[in-house]
């Protein structure tokens, strides 16, 4: 996940040692030291688990999956939509209080992918 100046979030935990072979250890809950990071790790989650529902390896039967960019940040203004010109999420800063919300931008992107940047017209207007 990136913000608009670029540059991507990304986390990592302590290395513990004394994790034996073939063992399961509980590291107990991880979050970013920066409070302000949460919605953008809640982001992050909603993703993964829509990306985990993929048929098999990935959704694309043409051809190799497209990453899914999400553009957010914690004063962000720019979104909430998923941009067929540049292939990425814009969510607003508050956004990733509702995963399904994430969930369906993040889907826009799958589709879009799938559908070889040809996405189906459709009509927001409701009868």
């Amino acid at each position: 996940m990136r913000t608009r100046a670029g540059w991507i979030y990304n986390y990592v935990s302590g290395v513990d040692g004394e994790v034996l072979d073939n063992t399961t250890a509980d590291f107990g809950p991880l979050q970013p030291g920066d409070p302000t990071h949460m919605r953008g790790a809640a982001a992050f989650a909603a993703t993964q688990v829509t990306w985990n529902n993929v048929p098999g390896a990935c959704w694309d039967m043409v051809g190799p999956c497209r990453a899914v960019v999400i553009l957010w940040q914690p004063d962000s203004d720019d979104g909430t939509y998923y941009s067929l010109a540049t292939n990425d999420v814009h969510l607003a800063a508050v956004d990733p209080d509702s995963a399904i919300l994430v969930s369906h931008e993040v889907t826009h992107s799958i589709m879009d992918d799938v559908y070889e940047d040809n996405f189906p017209s459709a009509s927001l207007r409701r009868s």
